[in-house]
């Protein structure tokens, strides 16, 4: 797991470095049910073909709602927030640049996700500076 922050929110997202010579960056947006073992899953399946695969962390360290009402409480507050959505989309570059890691430009990184992030790829490719 990697810790890194946005606007003073602490998150836990998961980072495998490629396991080849790196092809790009994949940034993996978890479903509205939060970053699980389906998630890191995927960063290990994406880094052994070669990506630099982050899994982001939409809720915060430690905020893994369990129910349904709670995950639907989680989501809402991201649809209702986009200015943070966008910012937490921002923060998941950092750890794909720790000085540990290569080095690899924007116009070199795929965002992938299920259902709830499509809204979160449509408002990054809507972005530039995302």
């Amino acid at each position: 797991m990697v810790n890194y922050s946005s606007n003073g929110m602490t998150l836990e997202g998961y980072y495998a470095p490629a396991q080849q010579e790196a092809k790009g960056s994949v940034i993996l947006i978890h479903d509205w049910d939060e970053l699980t073992g389906y998630e890191q899953k995927r960063v290990d399946m994406l880094s052994s073909m070669g990506y630099n695969t982050f899994a982001i962390d939409l809720y915060g360290q430690g905020n893994r709602p369990v129910d349904t009402k709670a995950k639907k409480e989680e989501v809402g507050k991201l649809y209702r927030d986009r200015a943070k959505m966008r910012g937490l989309l921002q923060a998941r570059l950092m750890p794909l640049r720790c000085s540990s890691h290569r080095v690899i430009v924007k116009s070199q990184i795929s965002v992938l996700g299920r259902p709830l992030p499509a809204f979160l790829k449509k408002t990054c490719r809507a972005r530039s500076n995302v």
